[in-house]
């Protein structure tokens, strides 16, 4: 069990890895495209930007589920008993639902990146103004980058791996 733990988490890392390039990345391109339009002085964020983040963070703690199911893994530290107590951190959630099952997101946004990874499947990554949230273990995906959303929208259905049909 503590070999397969850390075989998933070394993908968990990857994954991260790679979330954490495409975040750079668009705050990257945004940087440049502030500088071209408006030479060297800074682009203000327009009011739909600005009202996207305000009630993003406004809904913390009350967002819905972007699938109908339990939740199987906690956010933040979790300790696997049977793994000798080891102790891994979790950058998300993962929610066991049933096979084939719509995956939503949480609220009004845009996708940045769509992409696969073997560990993870189809792996979706929205911009919700200044926050982001990712969706992985999608079986099949219904968006690309630049698709504009609104809290409720399909983005994919849920895929099964090692026997578990669950959304992180």
């Amino acid at each position: 069990l503590k070999v397969k733990l850390t075989k998933h988490e070394k993908a968990r890392a990857e994954l991260n890895s790679d979330i954490e390039k495409a975040i750079y990345a668009e705050l990257k391109t945004e940087r440049a495209e502030n500088r071209t339009a408006r030479g060297l002085k800074p682009r203000q964020k327009t009011a739909k930007e600005i009202e996207m983040a305000t009630s993003f963070l406004a809904k913390k703690g009350t967002l819905p589920m972007p699938v109908n199911g339990k939740i199987v893994g906690k956010f933040g530290l979790r300790i696997h008993t049977e793994a000798n107590n080891t102790k891994t951190e979790s950058p998300g959630i993962d929610i066991e639902t049933s096979s084939n099952a719509s995956v939503a997101v949480v609220h009004d946004g845009i996708v940045i990146r769509s992409f696969f990874q073997p560990d993870f499947q189809h792996i979706v990554l929205v911009k919700h103004g200044d926050y982001f949230t990712l969706y992985s273990n999608l079986k099949s995906v219904v968006v690309k980058k630049g698709t504009i959303l609104k809290t409720g929208d399909i983005i994919g259905k849920v895929g099964t791996q090692s026997g578990k049909t669950e959304l992180h």
